[in-house]
Order: structure tokens, then sequence, then C-alpha cells
């Protein structure tokens, strides 16, 4: 697993977090840093980030801005860095057992961005890989979240040359301006720590249209403007 620089963002003070993402990291003997979240809860943050003018507008609190912000300075990071892939993780997340195994499997494929963790899959995908009980799956859009996953150097460029920050990371995923080439497995292999492992993943019906039919509309014609 050395060979795949694994980052957790974290903010400064979140002692209780830190310690239980490193202790579960270390049983599973996978190496990582710690990145410092931009923190919102005291300090505005800045009008822009990494040289993208930040759209307020387009997030519903301080507190979501700063983690597209945190995920923006790391995606940086990682362009400007030596590896052709990483793996970012926020420090709420919990890990299944084949965690480890997992992701070597993955760090095989052909992807920019392979999600580990995730909301309800978009009901119309279909299984490309397989990773022993596990599948790698590409949907039509990918689900929400952004906990967990992994992301080559060349997509982490194409953010970082998005002009605005104007969305969620996780929305960004599916943002047609970077034609990411996304996979996912399923089941997950990581959950957000108030989430549980479960079987019942894919997106109810109603909710693939009101997501279809928000995201499949380009987000915008920059020619027009």
């Amino acid at each position: 697993m050395g060979e795949i620089p694994v980052f957790v963002i974290s903010l400064r003070d979140s002692e209780v977090r830190r310690r239980n993402v490193a202790a579960q990291l270390s049983a599973l003997d996978v190496p990582f840093q710690f990145v410092d979240a931009i923190d919102g809860r005291s300090t505005p943050i800045p009008d822009i980030i990494d040289g993208a003018s930040v759209v307020r507008s387009a997030f519903d609190t301080e507190s979501q801005l700063a983690c597209a912000a945190s995920h923006r300075l790391l995606h940086r990071r990682i362009a400007d860095g030596y590896s052709e892939l990483a793996l970012i993780l926020e420090d709420d997340v919990r890990f299944a057992d084949d965690f480890p195994a997992v992701l070597a499997a993955a760090a095989q494929f052909e992807f920019d961005v392979f999600k580990l963790e995730g909301g309800p899959y978009f009901r119309y995908h279909t299984a490309v890989h397989q990773i022993g009980c596990r599948a790698a799956i590409v949907g039509m859009l990918p689900s929400l979240g952004a906990a967990a996953y992994l992301i080559t150097k060349t997509a982490t460029q194409r953010f970082c040359a998005l002009p605005n920050l104007d969305q969620p990371i996780d929305i960004a995923f599916a943002d047609m301006r970077l034609w990411l080439r996304v996979l996912e497995v399923k089941p997950f292999v990581v959950v957000q720590q108030h989430r549980r492992f479960s079987g019942r993943t894919d997106m109810p019906r109603e909710q693939n249209e009101i997501y279809a039919k928000e995201f499949l509309t380009p987000f915008r014609n920059d020619s027009a403007s």
C-alpha cells in the first residue's frame, strides 16, 4: 500500500476523530498523513481558493464550502506532486475488513475517480470488474458522497483548472466540464460513522429522476456569458 499516498482531511482540533481513523488505518496497515481542513467555523472562507473564485451562493452552509475548499487545496497538492494516484479520506469513516485488498485491486483499473464510499447508487449502472465478492461499477451518474475516493493526478489537474469553486465536491464528480470516468465499488468498503454497511444500496426511482434532471443538465453554457 505504500506506493499510494493516503491523505485524511481533518480539522486540526478534531482529536477524537483523528484518533479513531488513525487506529483503524494502523490496524489495516495502511500508512497515511493528516491534512488540515479549512475551518469555516470562526474565520470566513476567502473569496479566492487556489486561484478559483468562490461562488458562495452555490453552497448551503459555510461548512459545506469549507469542505469543498479543503478538497480543492488537496487536489492542488496532488496535482503538483509526484504520485499518479492518491487516496483521499475524510476523518469520520469506518472501513470494511477487506478495504486494503479492494484498494489494491481498484488501483489497477482505468478511471479518473474511484469511489469507495457514497450514498445510494444511481439506479442505472453496470458492473465492469469483479473484486472478490464486490463489483466495480460505472453508472450514468455517480452516487453522492466524497469521504473516500481514489483520484488520479490528471483528474486533480482538471479540477484545479476550473476557474470557480461553485459546487460541493461530490456533485463535482458529475460535472460535465470535467468528463471524469468515475467507478464505484459495490457494496462500498467505507462508510461514514453515522451510517452503516448495508445491502440496500440503490437509489429509489423518484430520487433517481430528481438527481438525473438536475445533473444531466449542463452545468453552464460559458459561451453564452
